[in-house]
């Protein structure tokens, strides 16, 4: 198994399909109990956490951890701790993203937008195709939509 940590969140990957059954079953027994860990993902909840399917993509995980408020996990995983405190009070990548926390501030200036509009809570996947409408182009693949709220007529062209 390996384990890749960023910050609030670690990715556990399962190495050898042979003992996968096994060595999930014991990671989850040894995780479920530790301080510090808010939730434990399994492959079926990626999609409500806007993660990949691993079936479709490889390079994703097997399972997923978050960190309560105030820990945070280390690449040491299995080690004497598996998630340690936090010391600094600062900001830190890798939450989730359906953390309220991790929400971002989006200010958009210039042609085509305008004034004054408060859209509240944005989805990152709906940055591109905002900017993309904005410079006359369509992104047909893309999972998010056109903020059009934000955007003068004359950008809508």
């Amino acid at each position: 198994m390996q384990a890749v940590a960023e910050g609030g969140v670690a990715f556990l990957y399962f190495t050898d399909p042979a003992t996968l059954k096994a060595d999930r079953a014991k990671v989850l027994d040894l995780l479920r109990e530790q301080e510090g860990i808010a939730g434990i993902f399994g492959p079926e909840k990626f999609a409500a956490l806007r993660l990949p399917d691993p079936a479709k993509n490889p390079q994703m995980a097997d399972l997923v951890l978050a960190a309560k408020e105030g820990y945070a996990f280390e690449d040491e995983i299995f080690d004497d701790k598996v998630i340690t405190d936090l010391t600094s009070p600062a900001g830190s990548h890798g939450y989730l993203a359906s953390e309220p926390k991790m929400n971002g501030v989006l200010v958009a200036w210039g042609r085509g937008i305008k004034r004054g509009v408060k859209l509240g809570i944005v989805d990152n996947i709906d940055v591109a195709p905002t900017i993309a409408a904005l410079l006359g182009q369509k992104l047909p693949g893309a999972d998010g939509k056109v903020l059009r709220e934000m955007l003068t007529d004359s950008a809508m062209r």
